[in-house]
């Protein structure tokens, strides 16, 4: 069943295109890894699928209901939402901030369940940071703030999560640790879209992909298929080589000088 369809959809802004005819289906479960250069569109993709913003043309359905015609919770109840940065001035805990996903299920916004705080103390140890249970958010790393996030996704307990940049101004360590995470959500059936730049990263973790560039998809398929150094080449108008590490079982790649 398909959870997510882009009908054709362009965005625009004061008559610049940054998004042309975009069609796509993600089925319930599918993870799925949005690559492309800057400025392709990938971040106006993700907030079109949440509903942030209407697209110009086209429609967008999120288990078959026209996002246009949702309500803010009711988007919010099937989407989570992982942004690449996300600050506050109020100096709340990380629980009042994983907490915070509760809200779309909640009766005029108050937050009174005993499954809202179960869900919320379950998440935080599902990331393993139980410990800072406690401590301001604004106190935290960019490692431990990205954690944060995810548990308040968890906690949000929809179907479908959306990530931009998940692993942007993490450490290894940190990387690998969210995209292991990612990849276990998907295992217990939760469909995943994750904006990567780290290529060599994504692919450890991710299987199918769609490319943007210049507010188009230009390639979409498994690893197999569009992570050729020809197309590769083409995405960021670079010479490039894509290597196989048999032992490990993915492909990486790596950027050519230009004579």
């Amino acid at each position: 069943m398909n959870c997510i369809k882009i009908d054709h959809v362009s965005y625009s802004i004061e008559h610049f295109a940054i998004l042309n005819d975009i069609h796509l289906s993600v089925s319930s479960g599918d993870m799925l890894g949005i690559i492309g250069p800057n400025g392709a569109g990938k971040t106006t993709l993700l907030n079109l699928i949440t509903g942030f913003i209407k697209p110009t043309k086209g429609k967008i359905y999120l288990n078959n209901k026209d996002i246009c015609h949702m309500r803010k919770d009711e988007i919010a109840r099937a989407v989570a939402v992982v942004p690449d940065n996300f600050e506050t001035e109020f100096y709340l805990t990380v629980f009042d901030i994983v907490l915070m996903a509760r809200y779309p299920h909640s009766v005029r916004n108050y937050i009174t369940a005993n499954e809202d705080y179960t869900l919320a103390e379950a998440a935080i140890e599902k990331v393993g940071i139980t410990h800072l249970k406690n401590q301001h958010y604004k106190t935290l790393s960019s490692g431990e703030k990205q954690k944060v996030l995810l548990a308040r996704a968890i906690a949000q307990d929809s179907q479908i999560i959306v990530l931009d940049e998940p692993t942007s101004n993490l450490d290894v360590k940190n990387q690998m640790e969210i995209m292991q995470m990612l990849q276990n959500m998907h295992t217990e059936g939760k469909t995943i879209l994750a904006i990567m730049h780290d290529i060599n990263l994504a692919v450890r973790f991710i299987q199918n992909f769609i490319f943007l560039k210049d507010g188009n998809i230009m390639y979409s398929g498994n690893i197999h298929q569009v992570f050729t150094k020809d197309v590769l080449g083409d995405l960021y108008d670079i010479p490039v080589e894509v290597f196989e590490d048999i032992h490990r079982g993915f492909l990486f790649m790596q950027a050519q000088k230009s004579e």
